[in-house]
This record gives C-alpha cells, sequence and structure tokens, in this order.
C-alpha cells in the first residue's frame, strides 16, 4: 500500500558518515575549518565526488552551476568516470551525454551557456527524482525529494514546499549534502521516464511543522552542554549535528535518524587525544540510552592508536569503533541493534 500522509515531525535524512582516506584530505581545507559541510565534505572527496581548488581550498559557499551539479552527482556514483567524447566542445560533455541517454532533465544538452549557469534548487529536485527513477517538475519535484527523505528543505525548523526555497541557488556545500542524502537512498542511478510519474503516488507533507530534529538539540543543550562550558551545537538540517569547542573546532559530530524516533547512527569523535571530547562521545551515548562506560573512552582511543576496527555491545546496540583509514586522530563510531 503506497501511504498518501507524511508529517514533518518523521522526515529526516538517513545519513552514514564514511571514515576513509578522503577524511584526511577533506581536513585540510582551511576553508572547512568549523564549517556545518566539513563531514560532508570529508565523505565527497572519498565518494569521489568532489575535490578541492589549486590554492588548497574548497569554497564551500560558491554557487554551483548545473554542469558542476551533474558532474557531481555522477561521478559519485561512477567515481572511475565515463568515456570522454572524441570532439569535447565543454568539459562536462560526458557527463551531458549520459544525462541525455537516461533522460535527465538539464538544460545544458541545447548548449554550453546554459551549462555554466548557476543551478536552482528546483532543478535540483527535478534531477535527484529523475535519478531515482521517476519524473516529477517543479513543486512535485521538491515534495518528491522532501518526502523522500533526500532534503529537509532550507528553512531550518519549517518542512515546506516554500521553505525548500527553490528558486534559489545551490552552494558547493549544499550540493555535496544533496548528492550524499541521495547516495544513502539509492545505490545506482536510474533512468527517469519520458512520461510524468502519477501524482498521486506522492507522499503528502503538512505546511509549516517544526523538525523533531529540534528536540535534538534541546536535549543535547539540557543534558549534556552544561558540563562542557563555551561549547556549542550547529545542525545542517539533516539529520547531523556537530557540538563544537570553545574555540569553534569540531569536537563530535552525531548523525541519527530523524524518521525512526531520532535513532542514533553515529558518532564521530575529531580527536582522540583531547579527554574532553572522548567524554563529550560517551556523554551523548548515554544521552541517547546507549549503556557505555566511562572505559569506553579508552577503548575507542586504543582503536585510534593500534587503526584496527573494534566491535562490543553496550546493551542492545552494537558498536562499531572504527578509525579514519588516513587522518590519525578521528574515529567513527557506529551503532547498529537499535
Amino acid at each position: 500500500m503506497i501511504r498518501k500522509y507524511i508529517q514533518g515531525a518523521a522526515v529526516g535524512a538517513a545519513l552514514t558518515l564514511v571514515m576513509a582516506g578522503g577524511a584526511g584530505a577533506a581536513a585540510s581545507f582551511p576553508d572547512l575549518q568549523g564549517h556545518w559541510a566539513n563531514a560532508t565534505v570529508q565523505w565527497g572527496v572519498e565518494a569521489g565526488a568532489v575535490n578541492g581548488y589549486p590554492d588548497g581550498t574548497f569554497k564551500p559557499d560558491n554557487t554551483v552551476t548545473e554542469a558542476e551539479f551533474l558532474a557531481m552527482l555522477i561521478k559519485a556514483y561512477q567515481p572511475d568516470g565515463l568515456q570522454k567524447p572524441e570532439e569535447e566542445r565543454h568539459w562536462s560533455d560526458q557527463y551531458y551525454n549520459f544525462a541525455v541517454q537516461y533522460n535527465y532533465p538539464v538544460e545544458g544538452k541545447s548548449g554550453s551557456a546554459p551549462k555554466d549557469q548557476a543551478i536552482k534548487r528546483v532543478k535540483v529536485a527535478e534531477l535527484l527524482a529523475g535519478a531515482n527513477g521517476v519524473n516529477y517538475s517543479g513543486d512535485l519535484a521538491i515534495r518528491y525529494v522532501i518526502t523522500e527523505q533526500i532534503s529537509l528543505g532550507k528553512v531550518h525548523g519549517e518542512l515546506s514546499i516554500e521553505s525548500f526555497k527553490g528558486g534559489d541557488t545551490l552552494t558547493r556545500a549544499e550540493a555535496v549534502q544533496f548528492i550524499r542524502n541521495m547516495k544513502e537512498k539509492v545505490e545506482t542511478l536510474q533512468f527517469r521516464p519520458t512520461t510524468p510519474s502519477p501524482e498521486e503516488d506522492l507522499l503528502e507533507i503538512r505546511e509549516n511543522e517544526l523538525i523533531v530534529i529540534d528536540s535534538i538539540e534541546k536535549q543535547l543543550e539540557k543534558e549534556v552542554l552544561p558540563s562542557y562550558a563555551g561549547y556549542t551545537l550547529s545542525n545542517n538540517g539533516s539529520g547531523i549535528v556537530t557540538v563544537k569547542d570553545p574555540e569553534g573546532t569540531a569536537a563530535v559530530v552525531i548523525v541519527y535518524d530523524a524518521a525512526i524516533d531520532n535513532r542514533l547512527k553515529q558518532i564521530l569523535v575529531e580527536d582522540t587525544r583531547k579527554d574532553e571530547f572522548l567524554a563529550l562521545m560517551v556523554d551523548v551515548f548515554q544521552m541517547f540510552d546507549i549503556p557505555v562506560e566511562d572505559s569506553f573512552a579508552a577503548t575507542v582511543r586504543a582503536a585510534d592508536e593500534s587503526g584496527t576496527t573494534t566491535e562490543l555491545k553496550a546493551g542492545a546496540a552494537t558498536l562499531e569503533v572504527q578509525p579514519s583509514a588516513r587522518l590519525r586522530y578521528k574515529v567513527g563510531v557506529h551503532i547498529s541493534g537499535v
């Protein structure tokens, strides 16, 4: 049975942080330190979807063209690249050839000028819907990506067609976040049907409802942060909360599924040398009612020092402690069974 209604409080992006080579590369971008998209860009680099500029920066707040977004999307699924055409008129021709083959709604297939224009968020919604195997346009495409949990919109705490801001352009950071959400939901790029998909197949959303991610922030502020003077929170609106130390450096990144009772999915510790970061991690686990002992901090540090993945039980939960493949002192703890 197709569900016809989805409550705003149940929409969240289920995300998985990838602890691997890209983490080290992304961490070297000076303009990403303290940025909400730091962890997301780490994922993008590791996935082969993005890289930085020759000057060593990522420029997360620069706008993205249609060609750039299309290339990011396809490279995330095919990091080894596509075959270049014999006669290349634009650097992105190979990606547009793919888009035409898969019937994706791109403007740049008609010439080079649209390729280099900033892409609008509504066009991103249409592209992502198409890559997911359906054909929706305009507000219907926006409704699709919201109810399929590919996006929560642009206005934090508000869930509606209007808050998606379809007429706005997209930044590089936002583009990677969109693609990351998409990759979590769709394993392979799909062909877009040649005829519009039925509107009645779409879920409905309630306008202007506050999203439950607010409760996570409030719970952290009430139960955890009082023990950590000067620490602050940032929430990118897609199921990721970053806790920053007084200097604005990311200490712990919390990934949870707002669609399933705020279920905790992963905690990323940014520097295992810092006792306070490890203690913060333990407190966050306990806030989520996962019964880890204070000694778990030593387990995480030991896993980082040895460079080996460790698995252990904490109540009903299984915790997989996974050190970064390239960046020392950074460890992700994946949670399952809760």
